[in-house]
């Protein structure tokens, strides 16, 4: 199963996404920080 949560900074994305995770026993995989770690930059900075 996937799902996608997409919206504004600040809009409780990835609370929601972690929720969902533990309620629903699926993996959560925040795209900032997989971003973050392949460029070595800060989102605020890309």
């Amino acid at each position: 199963m996937r799902i996608f949560l997409v919206g504004m900074m600040g809009s409780g994305k990835t609370t929601i996404g972690r929720m969902l995770s533990d309620v629903l026993g699926i993996p959560f995989v925040d795209m900032d920080e997989v971003i973050e770690k392949r460029e070595g930059k800060q989102i605020e900075k890309i």
